[in-house]
């Protein structure tokens, strides 16, 4: 399998319609996502906004082919993820996704250059990769932190190194998952700025999940979800204010 390099104008980046995901917990049937119909537009800044428990992270790894619905259909890219075998969902997420997690997991005996490598050596060799993992340290601010294990780097160097890992082979689509969780005030507002940045000059289409209105002012659209379900929307007018709209 594989999906398009790229997609007529007209089909969206995401498209979820009717996806339910429940857990059995005892006997009890938990409904993280109660029948979602969500579509992404190519080049699109989403933000997922809810409260702990509202199913944002769930909403990413049904994306990301990380998990899979219990009901519903979802296209990401031109792809079926939800039909999709393992093998062909790590290969779709190798060449097409980036994600970024509110903790970036580096590897403690590794440098920021080389945890990049190492995240993208199955798909590459170790000399064109390093090239790469230079560039977009780089780009991100880290040139004189190449050699620095995680020890040694701040929480929002940490995290910019998360992000250069996730923008390794080009992906179509960046997924953030609370990127900014663990982050304060003047960090966070330097990491939006980079993903401001990050967006524009690698053409990205990006849905991030965030409790914080600050971050999630940084996209075009932001959706509310609450119990599972998408309870409202809103789509940011840069040149005036945000418009709201309650859903049914």
């Amino acid at each position: 399998m594989s999906a398009p390099q790229s997609l007529p104008e007209r089909l969206p980046a995401i498209a979820l319609d009717g996806v339910s995901r429940t857990y059995a917990s005892g006997t009890d049937v938990v409904h993280a996502l109660a029948e979602v119909d969500l579509y992404v537009a190519r080049g699109e800044a989403l933000a997922v906004t809810g409260p702990s428990g509202s199913g944002k992270t769930t909403l990413l790894n049904l994306v990301s082919g990380l998990d899979r619905p219990t009901d519903g259909t979802i296209n990401v890219l031109g792809t079926h993820v939800d039909g999709a075998a393992e093998r062909e969902l790590a290969e779709f997420r190798a060449h097409h996704l980036g994600l970024v997690f509110q903790d970036p997991h580096l590897l403690s005996g590794l440098t920021a250059l080389e945890n990049l490598v190492a995240a993208r050596l199955p798909w590459g060799r170790w000399r064109e990769l390093q090239v790469e993992a230079r560039a977009l340290l780089v780009e991100l601010g880290l040139g004189d932190r190449l050699d620095a294990p995680p020890s040694r780097l701040s929480g929002g160097e940490r995290q910019r190194v998360g992000l250069a890992r996730a923008l390794m082979g080009s992906p179509e689509l960046l997924l953030a998952d609370e990127p900014t969780g663990n982050l304060d005030a003047a960090t966070t507002e330097g990491l939006i700025a980079v993903l401001e940045a990050v967006r524009r000059d690698h053409d990205l289409t990006i849905v991030l999940a965030t409790h914080d209105p600050a971050v999630a002012a940084f996209a075009d659209r932001v959706v509310h979800l609450a119990g599972g379900r998408i309870d409202g929307e809103q789509r940011l007018d840069r040149a005036g204010p945000l418009e709201t709209r309650a859903l049914e």
